[in-house]
């Protein structure tokens, strides 16, 4: 709101009178985003100092060739700051993996709109038009870049309110739905679709689901049946097995358990990368 009134041609500031959820808001930003650059931000992260500049800076560098743009957080790649080309569907996911899920990272150019609205409108269910979006964009262009900067902090008052939906629902079925649209042509490589999937699960959907650290608030139920994609591979059926472990040890003393789900985080991180 300072700044809005600050520099009234430059900041617009709109507060809903109520959440209107994420789906919502997306078609807001389309409908009444101005700049040559629509760039999405997340409530639960603040922005760095120097962070804007370097946007715009990464805006007017690709402005030309119109280049698919993701704008990821230190802390979420097994990669050194910097910028990383993509060049294909395969080093995508191998790139950026399901971090395309998050909305924060996320922008488009303001003349793709009539290109994005209709794919915006088919996915909104899935609660990943985002994924959707940033993929059928990629397959207009093939060049994309993925800026691995330090950009965000989480803010302290809204950690562990993650809440809302079904992990296993949104990414197990709809964000792996949606690589198939891109596998079934051959644009993604089987290799690289299994992959991601494995990254998926251990990086992602698993500790997210069963909540061990009992951090999150999300919806549970029908984990099996959203899961389905996983039922072929052996590490889902591992998982499982290993399951009243995970369970057991979220009783014990807090030292312990944090020592305990700190190796498990480790162990969780190889096998995905594995």
């Amino acid at each position: 709101e300072e700044f809005a009134r600050r520099f009234p041609d430059v900041f617009v500031y709109v507060r809903q009178p109520r959440n209107i959820g994420p789906s919502d808001n997306f078609t807001y930003l389309l409908e009444h985003g101005r700049g040559k650059f629509l760039k999405f931000q997340q409530d639960r992260y603040a922005v760095e100092p120097g962070v804007v500049g370097r946007i715009v800076e990464a805006v007017k560098r690709h402005e030309r060739e119109h280049s698919v743009l993701f704008f990821g957080n230190d802390y979420m790649f097994h990669l050194p700051l910097g910028v990383y080309p993509i060049r294909s569907f395969d080093e995508l996911l191998d790139t950026v993996s399901y971090w395309t899920t998050w909305i924060g990272g996320y922008g488009f150019w303001r003349d793709e709109v009539e290109f994005v609205v209709p794919l915006q409108n088919q996915y909104a269910a899935s609660l990943l038009q985002q994924v959707a979006v940033i993929l059928s964009l990629f397959d207009r262009n093939r060049v994309g870049y993925l800026y691995n900067l330090k950009q965000y902090h989480d803010c302290k008052a809204s950690r562990g309110a993650i809440r809302g939906y079904n992990v296993a629902k949104v990414f197990s079925q709809n964000y792996l739905g949606i690589l198939r649209t891109f596998l079934e042509p051959g644009k993604i490589t089987k290799a690289a679709f299994e992959r991601e999937k494995k990254r998926l699960y251990f990086g992602h959907v698993y500790g997210m689901y069963f909540d061990f650290e009992h951090c999150t608030q999300l919806e549970k139920g029908h984990f099996f049946k959203y899961s389905k994609e996983f039922h072929g591979n052996w590490y889902y059926w591992g998982s499982l097995v290993v399951l009243p472990v995970f369970m057991l040890a979220g009783r014990l003393p807090p030292s312990v358990r944090q020592t305990f789900f700190n190796l498990m985080r480790v162990v969780r991180k190889l096998l995905a990368g594995s």
